[in-house]
């Protein structure tokens, strides 16, 4: 590998460099030396092309999966993921028992194993860039501005600025590397452009404060695009002095359109966020730069900072563009940081997507913790003293579903007041309960009828026909004719009241498995199949419901809603035996028992009079063959 002569001409200078000429593969190369991939596929074709037996634990099928295309990994039996300097660090820690390896020693040793060279904080001029237009010449002038300051970062004989950010907990280098933080004397700064040959003149003429004053005593933290360009600046001053802590970058109307250069536009740290966020498909969003510093130190690398308190409009079109299914705020612990990060959940829960006709963001987390709160930090101070391993579990403990804590907030408020009308508690949450929550929304049906039976029919009119409603529309945009529309009318009238009455069963299905296992130790899934064919064979039409103990499948319940049927499988016994054997039961051939119900629609449909009774008994009848041979020992280990 080293003898390659196209390999011993490659210089990495940064970690743009490095994840720009370094492909996965190669590094693959390195972690499996000892074994060749057990199964390769075309890899621009294929979302994973290699296939290798995991280094995290022992396993006899191979579930370590590499995407050469997207330039990242994941290990389906432990659900690490990553790029290729995670998969190295990850491997090198388990390998040498090391607790910590920054991104600089990951990029180090693998050039040196590749038989690269390495030179990060050198050759500050190396930037080159085609200019064509007034923009291109400001990010020509960013761009060589970030090396130069990098550069003196690490090299000045001025060492305030990394005391500093040593003393907030940080190793400079290593920030440095990552993030090409830097510091630059501006009248040495101005001098080096003016040797580049770039236009210093038309930029200091752009800018909305002198330019000799832009960096003076600051740290320059680069605001990049998703692309890892950079698009603008955002400084800390560090002097004692300066009564200003941070300063924009600004520019006047001499520019015209600045709107490429707004730092508002973008998020601080995407470029490195982006591939993490996507394969955990999570983001978390913070206010400020070393929030996000803090993070990543701890191991969080799908977080990306606000660069303020406030959401805007162009970062939330950010967020849908990179295609962000799920946010996670996390704002300062301070009455302020508080306020906004509900004010900004608030403004997410209801963003639209039209082409898929749901919400925009699956999910809007928050973390609430009367901890972080009364300690009125941000996430760098609060963090700073924790290991990686206590913030992760801080944060997948605090989180909360911010739609469904709304949900039930509201629902309380309609139970406690007699006179709060319902219409108000379905201008709130209805549309929530409608995409996201049957369970929650059968509750409160289960309310409505025993104690507040006059809201039933404003609630079935809600829910029932909302979805004919949106049809009506439809068919009169497309102009199909009348006749027609009536038949499809009636058909997804009959439809939606098929799918309302499996609902219901489901429902009261899962609210008794809820009830009947320890959350503590099993987990229990709930969802909607309508394309997962490797999910569950060739049943595409299914809502299926999973209890797992430790990873292993104990009940297994499907319901066909085009077919009519139900099924339901369960080994208890087997899982019993097995867990006291210290074994992993896995193998679908080993359950002990089946129950199939043909033409459930009709069972639970006979007499309209009796048909809530109907499902309760239907119910009655699975629950029995569940818990029938299910001793108290395999139900509550």
């Amino acid at each position: 590998m080293n003898d390659n002569n196209n390999d011993s001409k490659i210089v990495i200078h940064s970690l743009k460099d490095f994840k720009e000429m370094v492909p996965i593969g190669k590094i693959a190369e390195l972690v499996f030396e000892n074994q060749q991939p057990s199964s390769t596929r075309n890899k621009c074709t294929s979302n994973y092309n290699l296939t290798y037996f995991t280094f995290y634990r022992e396993e006899k099928t191979p579930s370590f999966k590499i995407s050469e295309r997207n330039n990242y990994f994941k290990c389906f039996s432990t659900g690490n993921n990553g790029d290729g300097i995670r998969m190295y660090s990850d491997y090198i820690k388990i390998k040498e028992n090391r607790l910590f390896i920054n991104e600089l020693e990951v990029c180090c040793e693998i050039c040196k194993k590749l038989g690269y060279s390495f030179e990060p904080f050198t050759n500050p001029g190396k930037i080159i860039i085609k200019i064509n237009s007034d923009a291109e010449k400001i990010f020509s002038i960013f761009e060589n501005i970030v090396k130069y300051a990098n550069y003196e970062f690490i090299n000045s004989k001025d060492k305030r600025f990394r005391e500093y950010i040593e003393n907030r907990g940080f190793n400079p280098v290593d920030v440095a590397f990552t993030f090409e933080i830097g510091m630059a004397d501006d009248q040495k700064l101005e001098k080096f452009l003016k040797i580049k040959k770039l236009d210093v003149d038309f930029f200091s003429n752009c800018l909305s404060i002198p330019f000799n004053t832009l960096f003076k005593d600051c740290i320059i933290f680069p605001v990049k695009n998703e692309d890892g360009k950079v698009v603008s600046f955002f400084c800390r001053n560090i002097s004692n002095t300066s009564e200003i802590r941070y300063i924009q970058l600004g520019f006047n109307q001499t520019l015209g359109d600045t709107a490429p250069f707004n730092r508002y536009n973008y998020l601080y740290g995407i470029d490195l966020a982006l591939s993490a966020a996507r394969a955990k498909g999570k983001l978390f969003l913070v206010e400020g730069c070393f929030d996000v510093l803090r993070l990543r130190q701890k191991g969080i690398q799908n977080v990306a900072g606000l660069m303020s308190s406030e959401i805007f409009k162009s970062q939330i079109e950010l967020l849908k563009e990179l295609r962000i299914n799920e946010i996670c705020l996390l704002l300062d612990g301070d009455s302020t940081g508080q306020a906004k990060d509900k004010k900004i959940a608030e403004k997410l829960a209801y963003y639209w997507n039209n082409k898929t006709n749901n919400f925009t963001f699956s999910k809007i987390g928050i973390v609430t913790s009367s901890e972080y709160i009364n300690s009125q930090k941000d996430p760098d101070e609060f963090f700073e003293n924790m290991s990686s391993n206590d913030v992760i579990d801080f944060l997948q403990k605090n989180e909360l579903d911010y739609r469904k804590e709304k949900c039930e907030q509201y629902i309380r408020k309609y139970q406690e007041y007699d006179d709060f009308p319902f219409d108000q508690l379905l201008d709130e949450i209805g549309t929530f309960l409608r995409y996201l929550y049957p369970t929650i929304r059968e509750n409160l049906y289960r309310y409505l009828c025993d104690k507040r039976k006059g809201d039933i029919e404003i609630y079935e009119e809600y829910f029932f026909f909302a979805k004919v409603a949106n049809s009506i529309y439809l068919m009169n945009k497309l102009k199909i004719s009348m006749n027609y529309s009536l038949e499809l009318l009636n058909q997804m009238a009959n439809f939606q009241r098929r799918i309302d009455i499996y609902l219901r069963f489901m429902n009261k299905l899962l609210l008794w498995l809820n009830d009947e296992y320890d959350e503590n130790e099993y987990e229990i899934s709930s969802f909607l199949n309508l394309n997962k064919r490797k999910s569950v064979g060739e049943h595409l039409t299914n809502f299926n419901i999973i209890v797992r103990y430790d990873r292993n499948i104990v009940n297994q319940i499907k319901l066909n809603y085009i077919d009519d049927y139900f099924i339901a499988y369960k080994r208890f016994s087997v899982l019993s035996e097995a867990i006291k054997n210290g074994k992993n039961v896995r193998n679908e051939d080993e359950y002990n028992d089946v129950i199939r119900i043909n033409d459930l629609y009709e069972r639970l449909t006979k007499n309209d009079d009796e048909e809530k009774d109907l499902i309760q008994d239907m119910v009655k009848k699975v629950v029995s063959f569940l818990g029938e041979g299910m001793d108290d020992e395999s139900k509550k280990q």
